[in-house]
């Protein structure tokens, strides 16, 4: 993986390594008094290329907004931003003449002010903003848009950290957009979030239902809307503002239940996207990894990423291991995603095709490609379906069976909310419960349509 030119590997493991501007060097003095540093070094502390790419990322995106004191709004900073400016210049927090005023400690206001004649001394090139905010010249908000994302982002790293640099991107971009779409459709919002009232919230749920109710928006997309907003001031409140009520608790979209289930593999799909497979010129990796989804309820991304090591052939239950490994430091939030799925018949012999696992696309954005390939020949078969239509019908298929919930949530990775784990202990169900469970709930739908698997693994061998 090409590496940022931030981000330096030092021996064995990586640093960060920025170039202070000129115009922002005289904020930087050196440890032993004299001159100012000419660079920012920064230990990330690791050796994965993947979380270098990360945390080197998020170093970058600090820095460079520590470092754009030109672009800085005096009349448009909000109090993090404000804070961080009079700390590095005077050493204390920023206070706005009007508080400086209601001190009652005259030897608090002297202390402020010798801090202030200080930073002159010391820092002869401040510009006007700099100014400004040490004379405690602006009126900030207590907390503006970009400052919240950029506290749910700091808030959020433990989760994002492990996943690789394309995923990082598609799991953070929605949030930038949810708060873009919220702005942009209630552009007289306060600047300042602590000042929303659930009025705002009803406000702009009842925008989004206007929306889909002129068909320009789907139920589910505008709930996804309202609740990523929710589950930013959801983390990003306790942490810091504990006396501030999330303004959009109890707000939803009203037709978001009636949104139509997702897309599964009816069983009389199966046939014809199997001749088509059998038929086209995908990548035989590809066709033998929708056999594997089709029969485990696995993931693309869970089996691109699968090691030579998670892949169990010559033991009594031949099985697969979804879990952490050297690709991924885990999958999804971990703990009950992580399991072990015996493989029924055509699934093994998949598998013996690919002993060291899908090794075409185990590499960052391989499940994306992997999927959109798959997708192409799928769509011709089973129009409006898709891969993941075979974990959606293999799901149907666990609870149809009157399968134990538990036990088509240790094959899934599912967890069920209240379900908890009282019903097994210790090491939790083994492979031969989970082979006996899916052999109920899919042969049936094997056998009624089978296939000659030779004309499927279209030359293979």
């Amino acid at each position: 993986m090409k590496m940022p030119p931030y981000v330096v590997l030092r021996g064995k493991k990586y640093g960060f390594r920025i170039r202070i501007p000129k115009a922002a060097r005289h904020r930087y003095p050196n440890e032993a008094g004299t001159g100012f540093r000419t660079h920012i070094w920064e230990a990330l502390n690791t050796s994965s290329d993947n979380e270098a790419f990360v945390l080197g990322a998020a170093k970058y995106v600090e820095w460079t907004a520590k470092f754009a004191e030109a672009h800085d709004d005096a009349d448009n900073m909000d109090r993090r931003r404000a804070d961080d400016i009079a700390l590095t210049l005077t050493g204390r927090a920023f206070q706005s003449v009007g508080s400086i005023r209601q001190t009652p400690s005259v030897s608090e206001k002297i202390a402020h002010l010798d801090a202030i004649i200080t930073a002159f001394k010391n820092v002869p090139g401040m510009n006007d903003t700099e100014l400004r905010v040490i004379a405690g010249d602006i009126d900030t908000p207590a907390l503006s848009w970009e400052a919240l994302l950029e506290r749910f982002m700091e808030l959020k790293k433990h989760e994002f950290v492990h996943l690789p640099r394309r995923t990082y991107y598609k799991k953070a971009n929605p949030f930038k957009a949810y708060i873009k779409n919220f702005r942009t459709t209630l552009p007289d919002a306060p600047a300042d979030v602590l000042k929303l009232k659930p009025k705002h919230a009803y406000d702009y749920a009842a925008a989004l239902e206007m929306c889909v109710a002129k068909g320009e928006m789907e139920p589910n997309t505008a709930s996804k809307k309202v609740q990523g907003l929710k589950q930013i001031f959801k983390i990003v409140l306790p942490a810091d503002h504990p006396d501030h009520q999330n303004p959009f608790t109890g707000t939803n979209i009203k037709n978001a239940a009636k949104c139509k289930p997702r897309d599964q593999f009816e069983e009389e799909d199966l046939l014809p996207v199997r001749k088509e497979l059998a038929a086209s010129r995908l990548d035989k990796q590809l066709v033998d990894m929708c056999i594997v989804m089709e029969q485990t309820g696995t993931s693309v991304q869970e089996l691109t990423l699968m090691s030579e090591n998670d892949i169990h052939l010559d033991v009594p239950i031949p099985y697969i291991r979804i879990a952490d490994n050297e690709h991924r430091k885990q999958v999804k939030s971990g703990g009950a995603r992580h399991r072990d799925i015996p493989l029924l018949p055509d699934a093994e012999a998949a598998m013996r095709r690919n002993p060291r696992g899908f090794t075409r696309y185990r590499r960052d954005g391989g499940n994306d490609s992997a999927s959109y390939a798959m997708n192409k020949v799928i769509k011709r078969a089973a129009p409006g379906k898709t891969s993941a239509g075979y974990r959606h019908r293999f799901s149907y298929l666990m609870f149809n069976s009157k399968c134990q919930d538990t036990l088509k949530n240790a094959i899934m990775g599912h967890t069920t909310k209240n379900l908890g784990q009282s019903t097994h202990y210790g090491k939790g169900y083994t492979l031969e419960s989970k082979l006996e469970a899916m052999k109920k709930a899919l042969e049936p739908n094997i056998e009624t349509e089978n296939i000659n698997q030779t004309e499927l693994q279209h030359d293979m061998t």
